[in-house]
C-alpha cells in the first residue's frame, strides 16, 4: 500500500499506534496498486454488472486483454493526479501516455 501524502511520515508515530483509526482524508490519499484483474460483480435496478480493476504495469497488461470479449461498454479511469507527470523512458507525461496506450489497445483488439 502507497500513501500518497506528505503528512504520512511525519505522523508515523500516530499512524502505528494500536488505536489508530484513519481519517477519510487519508484513506482518499492512499492509492493499494492493481497486480492481475480484480472482478467486482453487483446487481443494480436488476441489471448485472461485471467490474473489471486491471494493473497497468506493463508486466500486467497481457494478463487482462481476455476481458474486452463480450463487453458492452468500457470506461477507463486514470488518475488525474499523474497526469501531467512525466515517465522517465521518454519524458513524455503519464496522462498521455496512458490514454495513448488505451487507444493503441482498443484499436488492435476491436479493429479485427
Amino acid at each position: 500500500m502507497t500513501v500518497l501524502h506528505s503528512d504520512y511520515f511525519e505522523n508515523i508515530e500516530r499512524i502505528a499506534e494500536k488505536d489508530y483509526r484513519p481519517t477519510n482524508q487519508v484513506i482518499l490519499h492512499t492509492r493499494v496498486p492493481t497486480t492481475g484483474v480484480v472482478k467486482l460483480l453487483f446487481t443494480l435496478n436488476g441489471i448485472d454488472f461485471n467490474i473489471f480493476d486491471v494493473g497497468g504495469q506493463r508486466s500486467e497488461r497481457r494478463k487482462w486483454i481476455h476481458i474486452f470479449d463480450d463487453v458492452n461498454a468500457i470506461i477507463f479511469v486514470v488518475a488525474i493526479s499523474e497526469y501531467d507527470q512525466k515517465i522517465r523512458e521518454d519524458n513524455a507525461t503519464v496522462g498521455r501516455f496512458k490514454v495513448d496506450r488505451f487507444k493503441n489497445f482498443f484499436n488492435i483488439k476491436f479493429s479485427k
